[in-house]
């Protein structure tokens, strides 16, 4: 049955038979390549690291603050990774304040993972795996800290469900959603940012695209909802960001 979102004056559009151009298998690797780095530059000018730093101390309290014994090494799988450029702000950020990680930044398209691989040659707490986090293979309960980044608006709701079930059934701590958040604020960036800093076809289109299918903060509350994860924290962010947070 088809899930229900709640109302919302700019309803979200999702075509399934519309992918992303990242996302088809005849894309091409030159421009793939090039938008990841686009993706890259969005990410830093838009507030997706700041994101994930600010995040990452919260996760720190948290793992802090927790009774039972923690293993010498926190262990994070970060799905949907694409350069890696996530991983490698959390990297960075774990290694200035000296607290020891193991990274499996993993994504279902090769070709992304190798780019993610060669651009994080200076980062050896980072390994990159092909995974499905619609299918994943991990056991459950075998990382600290699972992610998601700037993914869940590629699927459909029910499969963001789906997804948000796999997320949380692998995760020890707890899990973070980094997403963009359907609204004005992202609609005006895109409409005037991405044509200024790129002619990469990929990177047009995806980014129009992608303002239609985000979801808003109400939306991923009723996402988590049906995917039986207990009440999340849920944090809008500045330029079209928002994280959900759940934790054991």
């Amino acid at each position: 049955m088809k899930l229900q979102l709640p109302v919302s004056r700019f309803p979200r559009q999702f075509d399934p038979g519309l992918l992303e151009m990242m996302d088809r298998p005849d894309v091409d690797p030159s421009l793939l390549e090039d938008d990841l780095r686009n993706i890259q530059r969005i990410n830093r000018w838009c507030g997706a690291y700041r994101l994930i730093r600010d995040e990452l101390e919260i996760f720190l309290a948290r793992w802090n603050a927790r009774a039972e014994p923690r293993p010498s090494t926190c262990s994070i799988l970060d799905f949907c990774t694409g350069s890696g450029d996530i991983p490698r702000v959390i990297a960075a950020a774990c290694r200035a304040q000296n607290f020891p990680i193991r990274i499996t930044a993993t994504d279902i398209n090769p070709r992304m993972t190798d780019q993610a691989r060669r651009e994080s040659a200076d980062y050896p707490e980072i390994v990159f795996e092909r995974a499905d986090l619609l299918d994943p293979h991990y056991a459950p309960l075998s990382h600290d800290w699972v992610l998601c980044n700037l993914a869940l608006h590629h699927f459909s709701a029910e499969q963001a469900v789906a997804a948000l079930q796999n997320l949380w059934r692998i995760a020890r701590v707890g899990i973070l959603v980094n997403d963009l958040h359907r609204g004005r604020p992202l609609t005006l960036i895109v409409k005037h940012l991405i044509p200024w800093m790129s002619s990469n076809p990929i990177t047009r289109f995806d980014a129009h695209l992608s303002t239609l299918r985000a979801f808003t903060a109400d939306e991923l509350r009723r996402l988590a909802f049906h995917a039986d994860i207990p009440p999340p924290e849920i944090r809008v962010y500045p330029f079209g960001r928002q994280a959900l947070a759940a934790w054991r």
